[in-house]
C-alpha cells in the first residue's frame, strides 16, 4: 500500500519514476563505481571518504555500517527520554545517517544547486545538521562565503567539526541546546527535524527569523510518519495546539514542493 502511495505521489509530481531507483540500500555501489561526472557523485565520495578517515574503519564497514539501521532499546516519547539515545549514537550511526542524507536529500542538492547559480556571497545555515553531508556536499560544489551548523554535541557533530577543521571550510558548529546565535541567513536547511522537538511550532518560528528577507527556507518535517524517534507532541504541537501551515503561509511563499511522503516539505521565500 505505502508502495503505491508514494508512486502516486511521484506521478502527481511529474517526477522521473527511476528516483525510486534512490530508495535502493545498494546505494553505495554506485557511489563507489562507474562515472562519477554527474554532479553529485564526486562530492559525495568525499563525504564518504572523510567519514572512513574519521571513524578509522575501512569501506566495507562502512558500507556495513550504512546499510543497518540503529537499535534502541529504550523508550522515546518525549525530549527528555530522547536526549539518551541522541547522545548515544556511534559509527553506525553516523554512517547510516550520511547515506541517509546523501540519498533522500538527492533532489535538494540538485534544487539547491540550479538555486544557487550565479548567486554569490551566500551565507548558509543548517539547523538541525545531523551528519551534515547535504550541507557539506553542496559547500564543496558552490563554496558558501559562510556556513552555520546546529545540532546536538554528539558523534554525528564531532564529525561535522572534524570535517570543517580539516577542509578548513569558513562555518562554524552551535550547540543546539544552548544557542544563541542570532544571524540570518540566505539559505536556511532544516530536514527532519522538526518531528523530533516537542516544541516544533516554536522552532519554525524562530528558523524564520533565521531567514533574511527574500531568502529561501528548505524544510521537511516528516510529522505523520512512524518512527521510534518522533515524538507526538511534536505533531500536536505543530498543528493542534498551533498552525503551522498558517505560520508559514504568512510569512513564505511557497517555490517547490519536494517528494517525500512528508507532508510538510518544499522552498519557502520568505516575504
Amino acid at each position: 500500500m505505502w508502495t503505491i502511495l508514494l508512486k502516486k505521489k511521484f506521478e502527481e509530481e511529474e517526477l522521473n519514476l527511476a528516483m525510486l531507483q534512490l530508495k535502493n540500500p545498494q546505494l553505495f555501489k554506485t557511489l563507489v563505481s562507474g562515472d562519477y561526472s554527474d554532479i553529485p557523485e564526486k562530492y559525495y565520495l568525499r563525504i564518504i571518504h572523510k567519514a572512513i578517515k574519521f571513524m578509522d574503519i575501512d569501506m566495507d564497514t562502512f558500507n556495513l555500517y550504512a546499510t543497518t539501521r540503529n537499535k534502541y532499546e529504550g523508550e522515546i516519547n518525549t525530549e527528555k527520554t530522547a536526549l539518551p539515545f541522541w547522545f548515544s549514537v556511534d559509527k553506525k550511526f553516523l554512517a547510516f545517517n550520511i547515506m541517509l542524507q546523501l540519498r533522500d536529500y538527492r533532489n535538494i542538492f540538485h534544487y539547491l544547486t540550479e538555486y544557487l547559480k550565479g548567486k554569490k556571497h551566500i551565507s548558509y545555515c543548517d539547523y538541525g545538521c545531523g551528519s551534515g553531508s547535504l550541507s557539506l556536499a553542496l559547500n564543496a560544489r558552490n563554496e558558501f562565503e559562510k556556513m552555520t551548523f546546529f545540532d546536538l554535541d554528539c558523534y554525528h557533530s564531532d564529525f561535522v567539526k572534524y570535517y570543517i577543521s580539516s577542509c578548513k571550510m569558513n562555518a562554524k558548529w552551535f550547540d543546539i541546546l544552548k544557542e544563541e546565535e542570532t544571524e540570518q541567513y540566505d539559505v536556511v536547511v532544516c530536514l527532519d527535524v522538526l518531528e523530533h522537538i516537542e516544541e516544533s511550532y516554536n522552532t519554525l518560528v524562530k528558523l524564520s527569523k533565521k531567514v533574511k528577507k527574500g531568502g529561501l527556507l528548505i524544510l521537511k518535517g516528516a510529522f505523520e510518519i512512524d518512527s521510534y524517534s518522533h515524538l507526538p507532541l511534536a505533531s500536536k504541537n505543530f498543528y493542534v495546539d498551533n498552525n503551522g501551515p498558517e505560520f508559514l503561509s504568512a510569512h513564505f511563499m511557497n517555490i517547490k514542493k519536494f517528494y517525500y511522503p512528508a507532508l510538510l516539505s518544499g522552498a519557502f521565500i520568505k516575504k
